[in-house]
């Protein structure tokens, strides 16, 4: 896409952005991004990032646990798993109308609708290298795809409030 990742530390991104040391952030969506007081230094904010969401979720625990543990006591942990991740989409969904203001919204930015398609567009060629790797990475990829068209297919059935 033309830029250099940088790092730098949560509490410095709004200064980093302020001043011109960045001209970029991913802060984890709305909620993190008002937090940081990304948002006043932002003049644009694209609602866009590499995870069509905003953010990642993850819940990771040993093998050995996981193995040891009864089918049923599995299944708990994953409905748990995925009511949590509804939640945190919904929550960050909510705030996000709170949060930007109508002059961020992707129609008053059209940069915002072409650095999605463009995010999207490497993400699908990089994806797709990783995927022909091996089985493995078959397979997998061939569960993502169907999480993928599961959750698109589910927002766009959301009601918007």
């Amino acid at each position: 896409l033309g830029m250099a990742p940088r790092t730098v530390d949560a509490g410095g991104l709004r200064q980093a952005l302020a001043n011109g040391d960045v001209v970029a952030v991913e802060a984890g969506g709305a909620i993190t991004s008002h937090a940081l007081g990304i948002l006043k230094a932002a003049p644009h904010a694209a609602g866009t990032s590499i995870s069509k969401h905003g953010s990642a979720l993850s819940l990771g625990m040993s093998r050995r646990f996981w193995d040891s543990l009864s089918a049923a006591d599995q299944a708990i942990f994953a409905a748990a798993a995925t009511a949590e991740y509804h939640l945190a989409l919904a929550e960050e969904s909510t705030h996000r109308r709170m949060l930007l203001p109508p002059r961020t919204a992707n129609a008053n930015w059209p940069v915002a609708q072409e650095l999605a398609r463009t995010i999207r567009r490497v993400a699908d060629a990089v994806v797709a290298q990783v995927a022909a790797a091996d089985a493995d990475s078959q397979r997998i990829n061939a569960s993502f795809m169907g999480f993928r068209a599961a959750v698109s297919a589910e927002a766009d059935n959301a009601v918007s409030v």
